[in-house]
């Protein structure tokens, strides 16, 4: 009796599978097509430092569709250096872009095609820092140091063609390391906004230095200086002639700290400081052409390219001595004392 009850229920089950596949069988392919064949899995990406392992914290990507190349999603690394692409159907592909990196590291600009075959994997991606780098550390708080750099910057003298004419020469050597071929003497000439001076009934007049170059760069007893808008109306002129695709941008104010963290980006700085980093010597003035307006100026003005800093130094281009280092407090201190004005073209 209990061997035909057995086979009865096996016949039984059976016939309800025959059923079931003779009238549901798209749903029960699906149901194990999805089962075996679309399970997802997660994708790490890891961005390290290439030479010393280090895990890299906020570099970004862009995940884009093979087919379309349009952006899916975009994903930032953590403190490990890790991002995670999570619910990813397996066997299935996407391309990888590395858009930003933080300095003083180089983007990795290698495309990444990757299909996921496993539940995990671990996709690791380095990054080279800056060639002009030359010493750096990891902090205790996983941020990466630079401990000495410089920028490769050609230099630029003022003399003899413009005795007073620090600041379009340092525009010059800025757009010379940026790849325009252009001449201190045409810069000035052409396209620095310029004031002359003038005597009238025993009173000396000249132009405010904010807006406009006091004198001529070319005089050594008629030229004085400006600050940083002029340099900045320069430097548009310039562009304006040639569609140059570079802009310039006033810095004034920033702390050294600010400054070099445009110098561990590849980007010089034009600084307001003194000759031969002495005190500002504010024991001069005139009257603003136009005006009744009376301004102290400083004499001994002097502007230079900031290119690079060690830890007790900072690396300059000086358009009256050429590449040159100073004690880096000290030259900070002077550019506080005379305003604290800087400008990059970016």
């Amino acid at each position: 009796m209990k061997l035909i009850l057995r086979n009865s229920f096996l016949f039984f089950l059976l016939f309800i599978s025959i059923f079931l596949i003779t009238s549901k069988g798209d749903k029960i392919y699906a149901f194990v097509y999805d089962f075996f064949d679309n399970q997802e899995g997660v994708v790490l990406i890891q961005s390290v430092d290439k030479e010393h392992g280090f895990p890299l914290k906020g570099t970004v990507f862009e995940v884009k569709d093979t087919a379309t190349n349009e952006v899916i999603v975009e994903i930032e690394t953590d403190d490990d250096g890790m991002a995670k692409l999570e619910n990813i159907p397996i066997n299935s592909s996407f391309r990888l872009v590395q858009t930003d990196v933080a300095p003083p590291y180089q983007l990795n600009n290698t495309i990444q095609t990757i299909t996921l075959t496993s539940k995990q994997e671990v996709i690791t991606i380095e990054n080279e820092v800056n060639p002009v780098i030359e010493t750096y550390q990891r902090s205790n708080n996983s941020e990466i140091v630079v401990t000495k750099m410089n920028l490769p910057f050609e230099t630029v003298m003022q003399v003899p063609e413009l005795p007073n004419g620090c600041e379009v020469t340092s525009l010059t050597a800025v757009l010379n390391y940026y790849g325009y071929e252009i001449k201190k003497t045409v810069l000035s000439d052409k396209f620095l906004p310029k004031i002359p001076f003038e005597v009238k009934d025993g009173i000396l007049y000249g132009a405010d230095p904010n807006k406009a170059y006091a004198g001529d760069p070319r005089s050594k007893n008629q030229g004085f200086y400006s600050y940083v808008a002029p340099i900045m109306e320069t430097a548009n002129r310039y562009f304006a002639s040639n569609d140059g695709p570079h802009v310039p941008v006033d810095l004034t104010g920033s702390n050294p700290e600010e400054l070099l963290h445009y110098i561990r980006k590849g980007i010089p700085v034009i600084i307001w400081t003194t000759i031969n980093q002495q005190e500002p010597l504010f024991n001069y003035s005139w009257n603003v052409v136009g005006t009744d307006e009376k301004i102290d100026i400083i004499r001994n003005s002097h502007t230079v390219v900031l290119t690079g800093y060690s830890e007790d130094e900072v690396f300059v281009m000086d358009p009256l001595k050429g590449n040159v280092s100073y004690p880096k407090d000290r030259f900070f201190e002077i550019y506080k004392n005379a305003g604290s004005h800087a400008m990059i073209i970016k």
